[in-house]
C-alpha cells in the first residue's frame, strides 16, 4: 500500500490499478519459485483468463495517459511485495492463529508502518473532529480494507496463496 501511495501522484489511475492486478502473475512466480504449493494447469489458466480480462477493462484508461518511467517501473514493487507476503505468509502460516488474528495483525502493522509516510505525501493523521463526507469516504475505505485483509488471510489459509491472490480480480473489477 506504502507503494501504490507514493506512486500514485505520479502514476494515473488506470496504469495503476493495471499494474497492481498483476499480483497473482507474481505470486505463480514465486508460488514456483519457492515450491509453496503445486500449480495446476487449472490454476495457471485460470490465472491467465483474469489477468486477461483485467486488462481488458483497464487497458484503455491506461493508454490514456502515459506516466514517467522511474514511477511506472516502482509502481511494480508493489504486485512483487505483495506476492512474497503472500507465498511467505502461506507458507509460514502460524498454525495456531486464525484468519482474523492474522488479518489484524497484518492492518495493525501496515498502519504503523504506513504512519511515517503520511506528512511526507503532505497530510496529518486522523480525523479533524467530523464527519464530513471526506471523512466518510476514508472510513469507508478503511472498512473496505479491512474486510479484503480478512478475505485473503482466509483464502490464504484455505486455499494457499494462488488462490488467495485471484481474489484481486474481484478487487480490480470493485
Amino acid at each position: 500500500l506504502g507503494v501504490e501511495l507514493f506512486a500514485a501522484h505520479h502514476v494515473p489511475a488506470g496504469e495503476l490499478t493495471l499494474i497492481v492486478s498483476l499480483l497473482p502473475i507474481f505470486v505463480l512466480v514465486f508460488a514456483r519459485m519457492l515450491r509453496t504449493e503445486a500449480l495446476t494447469v487449472k490454476k495457471v489458466s485460470a490465472i491467465l483468463l483474469g489477468v486477461a480480462a483485467s486488462t481488458a477493462i483497464l487497458l484503455p484508461q491506461a493508454l490514456e495517459a502515459p506516466a514517467n518511467l522511474f514511477w511506472l517501473a516502482f509502481t511494480f514493487l508493489a504486485p512483487i511485495s505483495l506476492a512474497i507476503g503472500m507465498v511467505l505468509l502461506a507458507k509460514y502460516w502460524p498454525r495456531d492463529l486464525r484468519p482474523l488474528q492474522v488479518a489484524t495483525g497484518n492492518l495493525v502493522a501496515g498502519t504503523l508502518m504506513l504512519l511515517p509516510a503520511v506528512p511526507l505525501l503532505g497530510g496529518r493523521p486522523g480525523f479533524d473532529g467530523g464527519w464530513s463526507p471526506g471523512n466518510i469516504a476514508i472510513a469507508v475505505f478503511a472498512v473496505t480494507v479491512a474486510i479484503e485483509f480478512y478475505v485473503v488471510a482466509m483464502l490464504t489459509r484455505r486455499g494457499g496463496a494462488v488462490m488467495a491472490s485471484c481474489a484481486d480480480f474481484i478487487a480490480v473489477v470493485a
